[in-house]
């Protein structure tokens, strides 16, 4: 019961996996040191789980470093072509406020109850019309 417990926190949380292969890596590295040499080799192996996790977990984090790279040329860019405006524009597009995100998102609800409306009213005109002409033809 307790094992589920933990699982169901483990897997509710929003951390990602790579976040916890040091650990991981420390908990099998002590382990399988402790059954080889005991409480050195448990040290030993410890030692070199974590570090393993460690270069694991850097591994992962290359695509953000990437995105964060490309962001940074991309500023570069536009300040040495005197392209204010352009950072101007990014940057108030990331600053977004959670009243503007929710007011973008009325405005899309709103877009799509009046596609609906116009369906829902041009649907039964256009049925009409086709069935008046059918039965103009009898």
């Amino acid at each position: 019961m307790r094992l589920l417990i933990l699982l169901a926190l483990f897997l509710l949380t929003s951390c990602s996996i790579s976040s916890l292969y040091p650990t991981l890596g420390a908990t099998a590295g002590g382990a399988s040191g402790a059954v080889v040499g005991g409480p050195g080799g448990a040290a030993i192996g410890a030692f070199g789980g974590a570090a393993m996790g460690e270069v694991f977990r850097s591994g992962s984090n290359t695509k953000d470093m990437q995105e964060r790279l490309n962001e940074a040329n991309a500023v570069v860019e536009a300040v040495s072509e005197g392209d204010v405006s352009k950072l101007i524009a990014e940057a108030s597009a990331q600053q977004q406020t959670w009243f503007d995100k929710v007011v973008d998102g009325i405005y899309d609800v709103l877009v799509l109850v009046a596609i609906g409306a116009v369906l829902v009213i041009a649907i039964p005109m256009l049925y009409t019309k086709f069935h008046i002409k059918k039965l103009n033809k009898q």
